[in-house]
């Protein structure tokens, strides 16, 4: 009677699961009359299992002084000696596929050179992002200091806890800002042969004359002062308390 029985129930899978292929006695490992591991179950979704199809493009990467210039892909700044500035940067990105990514990282980092840009290089900023199947997204890395130290030989550009020195050579530091793009299965950093997909920043720094009055007497004024950055006559104005007396 109970071998009767078992090849009953068998029989009763074969004929409700006539389709479907078998492990062993019938019995699926995903269960009875489901879906084996890794097949599609029809339905629709969010694409979370086709990463494969991800097809994340940076576009473009620009950035600007506040107060100075809008968003272009290198600019310049003239700055003195322990000067504060502000930055930011624009990246556009599009998701070329025929799906919908979701969460996709944009990573604003930072580069002394634009011959080696990798995702080991410091990170000012993220986003988080959803971008729709063939849209094109546009984000900003937000305001970045960039500072000239107190002796003139490195500028610091920082953004919360992330920053990167970079040393001042002949009175000009360069640095480039670029994208570090991901979503699952899909990566893109911006290339260092294509311009539009990374920002230059120069500054120049410039030196604070200084000088010294050596004596003040009979409406007389001796001193000296120099301006490092020419070898030309400088003009000399005089101040006493904040009002100007001579030039």
């Amino acid at each position: 009677m109970k071998k009767l029985l078992i090849s009953f129930a068998i029989l009763l899978l074969v004929i409700s699961c006539p389709l479907t292929g078998f492990a062993q006695y019938g019995v699926m490992d995903s269960g009875l009359c489901g879906s084996s591991p890794g097949s599609d179950s029809g339905g629709g979704g969010n694409n979370d299992n086709n990463s494969s199809e991800d097809d994340i493009s940076i576009i473009s990467c620009k950035t600007k002084i506040y107060g100075e210039t809008d968003y272009q892909h290198s600019v310049t700044k003239t700055a003195t000696i322990d000067e504060y500035f502000k930055i930011d940067a624009e990246a556009i990105v599009k998701n070329k596929s025929n799906y919908d990514s979701y969460d996709t990282d944009i990573d604003y980092r930072v580069d002394h050179h634009n011959n080696k840009f990798d995702s080991n290089d410091t990170k000012l900023a993220e986003d988080t992002v959803d971008i729709p199947a063939g849209n094109t997204i546009t984000k900003h890395m937000g305001r970045t200091t960039v500072h000239v130290s107190h002796d003139g030989k490195t500028i610091t550009v920082s953004k919360g806890s992330h920053h990167e020195t970079f040393d001042v050579i002949n009175g000009k530091a360069t640095f480039y800002i670029f994208l570090d793009v991901e979503n699952r299965g899909d990566k893109d950093i911006s290339s260092e042969t294509k311009h539009g997909e990374y920002a230059k920043v120069t500054v120049i720094v410039q030196s604070k004359p200084t000088g010294i009055v050596q004596s003040a007497s009979g409406g007389i004024i001796s001193g000296w002062a120099n301006d490092s950055d020419t070898t030309q006559p400088i003009d000399i104005h005089i101040y006493r308390d904040g009002q100007f007396i001579a030039a």
